[in-house]
């Protein structure tokens, strides 16, 4: 899916906070293993109603190389592993498995 969305009439809600507005660059706000990319990761996986596993997939992908290297790519797989099994569970809990069974085992 590609988006069209014109960014710049996109109000950013942290103008208004008391902490002011956004500082470009901050290791808080929009750092910059993260701002390097024409759309952030947080914006990107909003926008399209990533779900958190999904989320932290394209978060740690995009900033491998950039802050932890490697480690940030064996936790990009953590996470894929993570939402194949909640696909596995949600579809034994869909066959008609007690969802307490299902999942009462940590992912």
């Amino acid at each position: 899916m590609v988006l069209n969305v014109d960014w710049s009439k996109i109000p950013n809600n942290l103008s208004n906070s008391p902490a002011g507005p956004p500082n470009p660059g901050s290791a808080v706000v929009h750092p910059n293993h993260y701002s390097r990319f024409v759309i952030e990761p947080v914006t990107f996986c909003a926008a399209n109603k990533l779900n958190f596993n999904q989320s932290n997939v394209v978060k740690y992908t995009c900033r491998a190389g950039h802050k932890n290297g490697i480690e940030d790519l064996q936790k990009a797989i953590r996470y894929l592993e993570m939402e194949i099994e909640t696909i596995r569970r949600e579809e034994r809990v869909a066959a008609g498995e007690s969802p307490q069974d299902v999942w009462k085992v940590s992912l």
